[in-house]
């Protein structure tokens, strides 16, 4: 039986630094959905302050609100799905 041969020293070199890259991508898709987890608890609590404002200028400067955080979470859903 023949040995199986061995790598050469940048050959693995290269492979630990893809093995760190992949770690990392995991890493930064997490966050990344950690992120839109966060933004949709936020939105939804925005939508029941709009839903309960009683001034009618309150209320519109909270949709805005509402509105830039749903903006912002749909840009981080178009880039988690990259």
């Amino acid at each position: 039986m023949s040995q199986p041969q061995k790598l050469p020293p940048v050959a693995l070199a290269r492979i630990g630094a893809l093995r760190a890259a992949a770690q990392d991508a995991e890493a930064l898709i997490a966050s990344s959905r950690a992120a839109v987890d966060a933004a949709e608890h936020h939105a939804h609590h925005l939508g029941r302050l709009v839903a309960a404002a009683r001034d009618p200028s309150e209320a519109a400067e909270l949709q805005a609100q509402a509105d830039a955080v749903g903006a912002e979470l749909e840009r981080l859903r178009r880039e988690r799905d990259i």
